[in-house]
């Protein structure tokens, strides 16, 4: 199973954005379950919320919910916040990522799992 981040979720799902295409398509060639952490699914929700509105929030959320592929991650304990924020206040300011950037990375890494992303800063982090 593969986690997907926010930036793959909001090309997704707003057709304006400019990765929308690839995101459609790696979708559609997707055959396995896909992991969205909850933190995640906040994260996009809100972007989308302020780039097309809450009414286009309830019919995204709609969709991820209906759609069997997607496995909605309940929120991590407190425990593995903390591993998550020792990982985030331990970067360089040059190759920083945001927090939930820093959640995907850690379980990914402890999961042994990919992580699809339109971000180069997560892209380049999961090679390290």
């Amino acid at each position: 199973m593969k986690i997907v981040d926010s930036s793959f979720l909001i090309a997704l799902y707003v057709e304006e954005d400019v990765q929308h295409p690839k995101a459609a398509r790696i979708f559609e060639e997707t055959n396995e379950e896909l992991e969205l952490p909850f933190e995640v699914l906040t994260e996009m929700l809100t972007v989308i919320s302020g780039l097309k509105g809450i009414n286009e929030v309830n019919l995204v959320f709609d969709k991820i919910k209906k759609n069997n592929q997607f496995v909605i991650r309940e929120p991590l304990s407190p425990d593995s916040h903390r591993q998550i924020l020792t990982f985030f206040l331990s970067q360089k300011q040059e190759d920083r990522l945001s927090y939930i950037d820093c959640l995907q990375v850690v379980i990914a890494k402890k999961e042994n799992k990919e992580i699809i992303s339109f971000d180069k800063k997560i892209e380049k982090a999961m090679k390290h």
